[in-house]
């Protein structure tokens, strides 16, 4: 398995502010919240062929989180109907490639991608050529698929990790989307 990339590859919204001025670096500090409506959108386009200009998420029950740390499984009522929390880290490059091709994109935490504490990013792509890499959106940069070095990423990736049930096409199928989704936020 030398390589493997989300096919379609999921939109990213990104979490910067864009309606201040560009030298303030002004965000949205809930990066959970947009790499876990850039999962849900892949399933719905992917599978469902639902077509959604944005995923509106219930509010969680938190409101705090509301505004910071947004958490995509603890944070998301509709997560254990739909998600899979795992502290199953893969610890090669062949088995996140696996875990790719199982379970479409993973939300990955740590200090990762742009930021320089506890974050979120949605894993959509790895390779175990040489050099290894992994692939994958950052709500900090957008829409914009960054390839990272397998060797400086893999060991400050915590867990959790979070991706869609096995079963993840059935319930979406099963439950109309407005049971999924909420339009309050």
């Amino acid at each position: 398995m030398p390589s493997f990339t989300i096919n379609p590859i999921p939109e990213m919204v990104s979490q910067r502010f864009n309606y201040v001025p560009k030298f303030l670096p002004i965000i949205d500090p809930t990066c959970g919240r947009y790499c876990l409506k850039s999962l849900l959108k892949y399933w719905y386009v992917k599978k469902a062929n639902l077509r959604y200009q944005d995923v509106l998420l219930p509010k969680p029950a938190n409101r705090v989180r509301d505004w910071i740390a947004y958490d995509p499984y603890d944070d998301y009522q509709n997560a254990p109907n739909l998600l899979v929390e795992s502290y199953d880290v893969p610890t090669t490059a062949d088995q996140w490639i696996k875990r790719l091709q199982d379970y479409g994109p993973i939300i990955l935490r740590g200090v990762l991608g742009q930021a320089s504490v506890s974050h979120f990013v949605l894993l959509i792509g790895a390779s175990s050529d040489n050099p290894q890499t992994f692939s994958f959106k950052d709500p900090l940069a957008g829409d914009v698929v960054t390839t990272g070095p397998y060797a400086g990423m893999a060991n400050r990736i915590a867990a959790p990790l979070v991706y869609g049930r096995s079963d993840i096409m059935s319930r979406l199928l099963d439950a109309p989307a407005q049971q999924v989704l909420d339009a309050t936020h």
